[in-house]
């Protein structure tokens, strides 16, 4: 068995990238996240990332094509040893620093289980905050690139359960039991109270990075396990001070820049970006709306129980960023005229078109009102909401937009809409996706 070597200051040879992984194909699960661990600090390095992306693809003869790959996907489909889940942090973030690339995304998205890796990670109690903000900007990059992830994750039921509580602020220590369902080999009663994980620990049973979660900021705390030791991710004055020129941890961690790219706006990592306060679940909204780019999974995303509701929740309660592409994702949904008569059903106090209309008189940022004013075209295509938002006057808002000069053919087709519903007639305009 190879003994993985410490990367020195020196300048990285290939043949030294192509050892380090090598090692981690043929580690065993225990010795793998020491060896992920390492190879993590080729990131930091000039042309590291390169070189070890082309080595993580190689074909070699434990894993075949794209070895390295496979291998890290591997890890984070551990659940029960702690051992090994030790190697769940540092294969997420490796993964996460190759999806600032576009190509490269596309292809990691192509990776078998991945999604279900990704939610493993996500759901995963014991799972430090920079992991899970490293699954979310890979689950978000690649269903941007992948078609096949988009597919993946508008089907996959389990996954999109688990990205509606987490949308809902839900905690996930808390055991859904539905009446006449099993948990543990036992029948579940009607009325029955909720069931606590019994691998829930009291100091980390809110891991949620919302506003609304009883422990928003777990303590920075080292969990011990026999031979493992996991840190908590120093904060990021700590680690301006050990270096001052270090890359940000996770790529999920940033607060957004502007690039353009397939599906409008997307994050842009820079090494002066300041963590978002609500990064997973932005991450994970703008997921689930780039999802919606594959048609034979919208009405699935429309029926998805209590996903609607955690997209508006977040609408609600979401950082400005968060809430940005939870508009985003509201209109891309209801993109499908089902959909909405759907959100019309389950939301009965209105909060998504009276969210949506303050939005657009506020103060947020242009990205978030433009996002906000695509949702209102599509949900203005429903009866329904059409007429909630005649009751609370947003054509008032979008005047003001067009006012100041974007948005023009958005606040045509909205004021359209709203004027149909007003005169009685049905002759809707096409919905449109971002």
């Amino acid at each position: 068995m190879p003994k993985a070597e410490e990367v020195s200051e020196e300048d990285i040879h290939p043949d030294k990238v192509d050892w380090a992984v090598e090692t981690l194909c043929f580690s065993t699960a225990e010795q793998r996240p020491a060896v992920a661990s390492n190879l993590r600090l080729f990131l930091t390095e000039t042309g590291g990332v390169k070189m070890l992306w082309d080595q993580l693809c190689r074909h070699r003869k434990s894993e075949g094509a794209q070895a390295g790959l496979k291998v890290l996907v591997e890890m984070l489909q551990v659940k029960d040893d702690p051992r090994e889940m030790a190697g769940h942090e540092p294969a997420v973030e490796i993964l996460a620093r190759l999806c600032n690339d576009r190509e490269y995304s596309a292809i990691i998205g192509k990776v078998r289980k991945l999604l279900p890796s990704l939610g493993n990670v996500l759901g995963d109690l014991k799972s430090t905050r920079r992991a899970r903000e490293s699954a979310s900007w890979v689950m978000r990059r690649t269903s941007e690139f992948s078609r096949v992830s988009r597919a993946d994750l508008g089907t996959n039921r389990e996954v999109l359960n688990l990205v509606a509580r987490i949308l809902k602020f839900e905690d996930l220590a808390i055991v859904p039991v539905k009446a006449g369902g099993t948990l543990g080999g036992k029948m579940a009663r009607k009325g029955a109270e909720p069931v606590v994980s019994r691998a829930a620990s009291p100091s980390i049973a809110n891991i949620k990075s919302s506003p609304l979660a009883a422990n928003n900021n777990p303590p920075s705390a080292m969990v011990t396990f026999p031979g493992v030791t996991i840190a908590e991710p120093p904060t990021r004055k700590e680690a301006e001070m050990e270096d001052p020129h270090r890359a940000p941890g996770t790529a999920g961690g940033t607060r957004p820049g502007t690039s353009m790219t397939a599906f409008g706006p997307t994050q842009v990592i820079t090494y002066t970006s300041e963590p978002d306060s609500m990064c997973v679940e932005g991450n994970l909204c703008a997921a689930i709306g780039n999802a919606c780019h594959q048609d034979e999974v919208l009405e699935r995303l429309g029926k998805t129980a209590g996903l609607m509701e955690g997209i508006v929740n977040l609408l609600e309660h979401g950082s400005d960023w968060a809430v940005g592409h939870a508009c985003r994702t509201l209109g891309n949904v209801c993109s499908l005229i089902d959909n909405c008569k759907h959100l019309a059903a389950v939301d009965i106090t209105n909060a998504a078109p009276k969210a949506l209309s303050n939005l657009l008189t506020s103060d947020c940022s242009k990205r978030t009102k433009l996002w906000a004013l695509h949702a209102i075209c599509n949900l203005s295509r429903s009866a329904t909401l059409c007429s909630s938002f005649n009751r609370l006057d947003v054509q008032t808002g979008l005047l003001a937009l067009s006012e100041q000069g974007f948005g023009e053919q958005d606040v045509e087709r909205a004021i359209g809409n709203m004027c149909q519903v007003r005169l009685g007639t049905r002759t809707w305009r096409a919905s449109k996706k971002i």
